[in-house]
């Protein structure tokens, strides 16, 4: 869990990033005539870096002081709301390496993220700037970072599917380097992408709001490196949610059809909390049922059949094949009573075993004997159902007094009932201890952690979202200072207020449909690479594309950019045309 934390803190700081490289590139292109004007007074250029690092330095120190306050106090009120009731609550631990580590990740972080702005600002000549009355001029997205970035592309892609498509330990470390070049080269390409995105919106926009629309537009594309390092917080958000939600409904589509497809019986009785033990006796209270079948699922361990180590799981072979669904491929099911075994096809596959082999049976106690192989069915391995090896309990009770009864099956006459539930209950002796479940509870109770997990990494992820969401907010609200003096022109024309805070409103649409498209696609190859190399482990396993969970991500990614703009939209609106026109 610590791991999973950390994973997701550095997913966060990542994103964190973004948002404080545009901040620093705004402010350096607000401040170009300030700090040519101490280039002009004798200021040298490492000296100018110096004091716009030092205030990066400041603020992260300022920031990773106040946000290790801040954690200390979100944990401690996490174990009081949380911690057990009926015992003393742990105590806090807050480790000087923990502190450490907060600091000087926390202080450096800043100062990475505004090398690359100030020594952009460090390249416009002092008299340059001095002339410009506006801000200096958006750097474009140029031949070599095109170059770069399609590279990085395209060699993680060729690495992510190369590993999924092949075998071996290696495959996801392969598809794991594929997916961070992926991703790296996405973020770099996507300036050069955002031109073609929005042409490709903009129609739609033209027509539901044909001025505001089109502002928006060429407000988005006036400068693509910004644009791209806000819409890339937001698509590295959405690219790991989009690959957990393929994941975790793969996973929830193989859990549920492992679980129920050999399921043949009505209930299964297991023990409810997963530590009380049962024995035989638990399946025997359950035989005075009238019209109802029942069989143990007695597992013995210590075996070795053929000196190979085996687990024998003991049934009831009048009953069992109407409990589960054995799909027989050789011999009969009905030599169980017969006093022979029954053998899972991997199983005799890897032990090279054959149908009518008689196998020499040794137990640790040292008794001995014989059993032959009396039939051969296609089972999967992570079966949570099906045994490897069945056996007659007769055959189980004899070398094994005290097996363990890891469920007891069960088939009624009339199918699953409120009365079938309650006869199973009082059978039991209405005992706490010991859960009754049909198809669908089994079937929650095997998938549900799924997505109890998913609940937990999507709420660690939405901090990832807050933070692009405060990127978008922060953009959007420089930007409009920057264009003070172009929204005043637009009021003193006639735009009203209500179009100044739309025209801002469908900037902030774009940024979000960009991030949330780009992470939904990314998310979705991602999460097909890593799923294919769990194919190879688990038989059965398919892709399941969760369509609606995808679409509402990307309605959240694109409804916090839009809840993101209020505040700067509404700066926007009261700009003042006076003052707004008269600046220089």
């Amino acid at each position: 869990m610590s791991q999973i934390l950390v994973g997701f803190a550095a997913v966060a700081l990542f994103v964190a990033t973004f948002l404080i490289s545009n901040t620093f590139t705004m402010l350096v292109a607000r401040r170009t005539r300030e700090l040519a004007l101490l280039r002009a007074v004798g200021a040298s250029r490492r000296q100018v870096r110096r004091i716009l690092l030092t205030e990066s330095l400041l603020v992260g120190a300022l920031a990773s002081a106040a946000g290790l306050a801040a954690g200390t106090g979100v944990a401690a009120l996490l174990g009081t709301l949380f911690g057990p009731a009926d015992a003393p609550a742990a105590p806090l631990v807050l480790t000087p390496g923990t502190v450490l580590t907060s600091l000087l990740v926390g202080t450096a972080l800043p100062v990475i993220a505004a090398w690359l702005p100030v020594r952009r600002a460090m390249t416009i000549p002092p008299v340059a700037a001095l002339g410009a009355a506006e801000p200096a001029a958006p750097a474009r997205t140029g031949t070599p970072r095109t170059g770069i970035g399609a590279a990085l592309l395209l060699t993680g892609l060729a690495a992510a599917v190369y590993g999924a498509l092949t075998t071996g330990k290696d495959a996801r470390t392969v598809i794991g380097a594929g997916a961070a070049l992926t991703l790296t080269g996405t973020i770099v390409l996507i300036p050069l992408l955002a031109r073609p995105f929005v042409a490709l919106v903009r129609p739609l926009l033209t027509r539901l709001h044909p001025v505001h629309g089109n502002l928006a537009a060429r407000n988005t594309l006036r400068d693509p490196r910004r644009t791209g390092a806000t819409a890339a917080a937001l698509a590295i958000a959405l690219t790991l949610a989009s690959g957990l939600s393929v994941l975790g409904a793969s996973a929830s589509q193989y859990l549920d059809r492992a679980t129920t497809h050999d399921f043949a019986a009505d209930y299964l009785v297991k023990p409810a909390d997963g530590a009380m033990r049962m024995t035989p006796a638990t399946a025997e209270l359950l035989k005075t049922l009238p019209g109802a079948a029942s069989s143990p699922l007695n597992q013995s361990t210590g075996y070795r059949l053929g000196g190979a180590p085996s687990v024998l799981t003991g049934v009831d072979p009048a009953a069992i094949g109407r409990l589960l669904r054995y799909e027989v491929t050789e011999g009969s099911l009905d030599s169980l009573a017969q006093g022979r075994i029954a053998v899972a096809d991997f199983k005799a596959a890897a032990a090279g075993w054959h149908l009518g082999q008689t196998l020499p049976l040794e137990r640790p106690d040292g008794r001995r004997g014989s059993v032959t192989i009396g039939a051969v069915y296609r089972a999967d391995e992570q079966s949570n159902l099906l045994p490897t090896i069945t056996a007659p309990d007769s055959l189980v009770a004899r070398y094994d007094e005290a097996p363990n009864t890891a469920a007891v099956l069960v088939a009624t006459d009339g199918g699953p009932s409120g009365a079938a539930l309650a006869g199973i209950t009082r059978a039991l002796g209405d005992n706490p201890a010991l859960a009754v479940l049909d198809e669908a509870a089994l079937r929650a109770e095997d998938s549900g952690s799924i997505g109890e997990q998913l609940n937990v990494f999507y709420a660690l992820l939405s901090l990832a979202l807050l933070i692009a969401a405060l990127g978008i907010a922060n953009t959007l609200a420089m930007s409009v200072l920057e264009r003070r003096k172009e929204i005043g022109t637009l009021r003193a024309l006639g735009v009203d207020r209500a179009g100044v805070n739309r025209m801002i409103r469908l900037e902030a649409l774009l940024l979000g449909a960009l991030g949330a498209a780009l992470g939904t696609v990314l998310g979705v190859f991602l999460g097909w690479a890593l799923g294919r190399t769990l194919q190879e482990s688990v038989a059965g396993y398919t892709l399941v594309v969760p369509w609606g969970r995808l679409a509402l991500g990307a309605l959240v990614a694109v409804a916090g950019a839009l809840l993101a703009s209020l505040w700067p939209a509404h700066r926007a609106a009261r700009v003042d045309i006076p003052s707004a026109t008269a600046a220089q």
